[in-house]
């Protein structure tokens, strides 16, 4: 059975991966966490601070992964030198990588939507992260990373969606824009889209999320619904002009791996 490696396997997309992929047995999962534990068996999970790279070198020669998944969070600096040397692990073995980055590469060009095709435009500490860890990693790799690019993740137990029922609990209005549009993603369907690229194994660049594009205030207002609190508790506010900040794709995918906003709120309902 083929072996994947995943780096950040306790976080919200490493989870739903992790759950997906030992459901179907498809591969023999090993992943890393720093603190808390993903769902694996206590011999394919592994504790690894983003600064131990003698642990990493034992990690990989003992693992010798086929696909490998990097889906980290914690200091930029620290992981930029972390994916530094897994790209270099990477380059004298035949393994996949896969990075996973975010549409906050394109946070500097706020006009339209983006396609894989479009060079990055960050502005934010995060998006220049971002953008800087996909052009390193590809100058190792070439043609054999793999980039992945999502919008905002929503799902039962990912920290935003939590954090959000904790403030709806405790009666706080919550301000979102109403001409800030953006597409979405769920952890579940994430984990889909990510399986079948492993398995297919296509080279390039994917944009993953809803094919659809709704604005924040519209998507919070039904969610928070959806949770089960009134409307009035979302306070509509607006920037100074309307922005945009969505990732779209150019590609076919199988219409059982695309998904719109009615999908992802479905997803919450009572």
């Amino acid at each position: 059975m083929p072996r994947l490696l995943l780096f950040g396997a306790s976080g919200a997309v490493g989870k739903a991966l992790v759950r997906l992929l030992e459901a179907e047995n498809a591969y023999t999962v090993h992943g890393t966490c720093r603190n808390n534990r993903p769902p694996l068996p206590s011999d394919r999970c592994h504790r690894l601070d983003l600064e131990d790279f003698r642990k990493l070198e034992r990690l990989w020669d003992r693992i010798r992964p086929d696909a490998v998944l990097l889906a980290l969070r914690g200091d930029y600096e620290k992981q930029l030198r972390f994916h530094r040397a897994v790209a270099e692990l990477a380059k004298g073995s035949p393994c996949d990588v896969w990075f996973c980055s975010t549409s906050a590469v394109f946070d500097g060009s706020t006009q339209n939507p983006h396609t894989e095709e479009e060079p990055p435009v960050p502005e934010s500490e995060y998006g220049r992260f971002k953008a800087a860890c996909e052009e390193m990693m590809a100058s190792v790799l070439g043609s054999r990373l793999r980039i992945l690019r999502f919008p905002a993740i929503f799902g039962k137990d990912v920290p935003r969606v939590t954090q959000l029922l904790d403030r709806l609990k405790r009666g706080e209005t919550v301000e979102y824009h109403d001409n800030f549009f953006a597409n979405r993603h769920t952890d579940d369907m994430l984990a889909r889209q990510i399986a079948f690229l492993l398995q297919h194994r296509p080279e390039g660049v994917f944009h993953l999320g809803s094919v659809d594009i709704m604005a924040q205030a519209e998507f919070y207002r039904e969610l928070v619904s959806r949770l089960g609190y009134p409307k009035k508790l979302v306070k509509v506010i607006s920037h100074p002009a309307d922005r945009t900040l969505a990732v779209l794709s150019k590609r076919e995918w199988p219409e059982e791996l695309r998904i719109t906003h009615d999908d992802i709120l479905d997803h919450f309902r009572s």
